[in-house]
């Protein structure tokens, strides 16, 4: 659930009302200019990054600028998690400082569970291991509504590592509350686990198919190609789906490319001159979702 003074943790639960209600909203709402403002707001918000990130991290960082807040990055590094500190004890010292928010990412899927129990403040899951990553979902949507308009009568393609792909994971999710068909390409040690496949299906009976292989037939009707990376830090060593030449010539042209990065070998540079490229503004919408949520959440001071 995303509203103020709760933890935004997953989107199961939201409904597609909900949904489609923020994604509206965020596309009426002008980006953030990177401006602070001049009045501060006052409080402070926490980052605890347990795992790499560019994108989330600097993101939130900025977004928590435009609100007016300050922020205090946890160095997980120079932190007494290298002493063997647990988790619900780091938490407990950032929540009893008194911040607003803790942003939360942590290579554990039940991380956040531990988090919302040991922490006083509201948590927002910037990525749970191989679980959730709802705020990405969020800009993935947002996207998706920019360009269509719609969240619904969609054919999405998704490539790479389902098995791992927490972004995977949350946009089937809530791509499948909007009833849209669903391809994922994946090499089979990476496909999309049981009770993941079965969950998303029981959310409205998307038709949700899974197949090996990215071919012609499944390009020339795909609306959106969300493509992903194989994710060697969580011990994948499969093949990865690779944007070629002859899947740019068989892709749908009034498609549009999404990848929530960062991308490896599977999304060539030199795609980002094709018009489909949509993942090149996902930087800039996605420091608006993120000012949206941490805005949301804290609720009160500046929200723009």
């Amino acid at each position: 659930m995303l509203a103020e003074g709760k933890s935004f943790i997953t989107l199961q639960g939201m409904s597609a009302e909900a949904l489609l209600l923020a994604v509206k909203e965020l596309a009426e709402r002008p980006l953030p200019d990177g401006v602070a403002p001049t009045v501060r707001d006052g409080r402070a918000v926490a980052t605890a990054f347990y795992e790499a990130s560019t994108r989330t991290r600097l993101g939130f960082q900025f977004a928590a600028r435009a609100l007016g807040l300050d922020v205090i990055p946890l160095d997980v590094s120079a932190s007494s998690v290298n002493k063997g500190e647990s988790l619900t004890d780091t938490i407990r010292v950032l929540a009893d400082y008194g911040i607003a928010a803790l942003i939360l990412r942590h290579p554990d899927t039940e991380s956040m569970t531990v988090a919302m129990a040991a922490s006083a403040c509201p948590v927002i899951n910037a990525g749970n291991g191989a679980g959730e990553h709802p705020v990405q979902t969020l800009i993935d949507l947002s996207m998706i509504y920019q360009r269509f308009g719609r969240l619904s009568g969609l054919k999405v393609t998704m490539t790479g590592d389902a098995l791992h792909g927490r972004t995977i994971h949350s946009l089937i999710m809530a791509l499948s509350l909007f009833g849209n068909s669903i391809t994922v390409v994946s090499d089979p040690g990476l496909r999309l686990s049981s009770d993941l496949g079965s969950s998303a299906v029981r959310m409205s009976a998307p038709k949700l198919i899974e197949t090996e292989f990215l071919n012609s037939g499944i390009l020339k009707e795909t609306d959106v190609l969300y493509m992903t990376r194989v994710q060697a830090e969580r011990g994948s060593a499969n093949r990865p789906i690779i944007m070629t030449e002859k899947t740019q010539q068989d892709l749908n042209p009034n498609a549009i490319v999404l990848h929530p990065m960062p991308r490896t070998v599977e999304l060539p540079e030199w795609f980002d001159t094709d018009p489909r490229a949509a993942y090149l503004h996902r930087n800039r919408i996605g420091l608006g979702v993120m000012t949206y949520v941490l805005g949301t959440v804290i609720g009160g001071g500046r929200k723009a």
